[in-house]
């Protein structure tokens, strides 16, 4: 039994259609969005996100409220001791 040109051309089609079927069957539907929180004082105190960064991951700084919501600020005012600054060892503007 030969096949002709147009049988094996058929054949072709036939299984790239079946292939391009089962590729798009395959695979898994997209993921869920994931929940996004504002901020980690959204979440609760189980959360395991407080074993990562806990209230106390820096050091100093003060909660400042803001129309969008409050931040912790963490901003050193004086970065170096005056001494420091004059002989030059301490750049305070940049």
């Amino acid at each position: 039994m030969s096949f002709n040109l147009s049988h094996r051309i058929n054949i072709f089609i036939v299984l790239s259609g079946l292939l391009t079927a089962y590729l798009f069957a395959s695979f898994p539907r997209s993921p869920s969005a994931p929940v996004i929180h504002n901020s980690l004082a959204h979440l609760p105190s189980s959360s395991p996100s407080w074993n990562i960064y806990p209230e106390d991951f820096y050091t100093g700084g003060a909660y400042a409220n803001f129309p969008l919501g409050r931040a912790r600020i963490l901003v050193d005012m004086y970065p170096c001791s005056h001494a420091d600054a004059i002989s030059r060892r301490c750049d305070i503007g940049s």
